[in-house]
This record gives C-alpha cells, structure tokens and sequence, in this order.
C-alpha cells in the first residue's frame, strides 16, 4: 500500500473544499446550528493530509465559492485546515479563547 508521505507532493489543491468543512468537533454550547459534531470521514481524512502537509512545510490551498454557509463551526474548520498553528497559537478552545480572536478586525452588528 502507498502512504501519502511517499507521493512527493509539494502542494495540495482542493477544488470544491466546502465538500469537506465537516470536520469532527466538540463545545459546551447548547446553541442550534452549530453544525454536524459528528464531522466526515472525508473531512478528516483531508485535515490528516493537511496537516501532513503543514508538518513538512508544503503547501495547501482550498478552492471554493461558498467557504461558509450555515455556522462558525464552518469558520473554525476551514481554519484547521489552513492555518492550524495560528489556531494552537491563540489557543483556540483553551480556557475562554474564542474563534473570534483569530479574526480581531471583524465586527458584527445585532439587529435589535
């Protein structure tokens, strides 16, 4: 059988990469819409190759024209895939870190 390691690739390509944003996930919040926490297998059969590929320095890029359609779960997994260091760096999911604090120039607006 072929590892992946073994094919020499330099950079990953995912063309349709909204096909794999349901990535196995786990909160403490009771709020509707936050997503499948089951995830894919597909999708974590894709974030071990990108991670892989982070390890040994190569290259990934997601194409898409719906990266984010129904919850911040979606972010929060688009983000495991592309910049998983910034996501330790921050300390995502440890004590009170927040997805937000990957994105500190975002602001949202509640209607009232």
């Amino acid at each position: 059988m072929l590892d992946f390691s073994d094919l020499g690739i330099d950079c990953l390509v995912v063309d349709e990469s909204h096909m794999f944003k349901n990535l196995r996930f786990s909160t403490a919040l009771k709020v509707k819409g936050l997503g499948n926490q089951a995830g894919s297998r597909k999708a974590s059969d894709l974030l071990e190759k990108t991670t892989w590929m982070h390890e040994n320095n190569k290259k990934v890029i997601f194409l898409t024209g719906t990266p984010i359609s129904n919850s911040l779960s979606e972010l929060y997994n688009l983000n495991k895939f592309l910049i998983p260091d910034e996501i330790e760096k921050k300390e995502i999911n440890k004590k009170g870190a927040t997805l937000l604090s990957l994105f500190p120039h975002l602001c949202f607006k509640v209607a009232p």
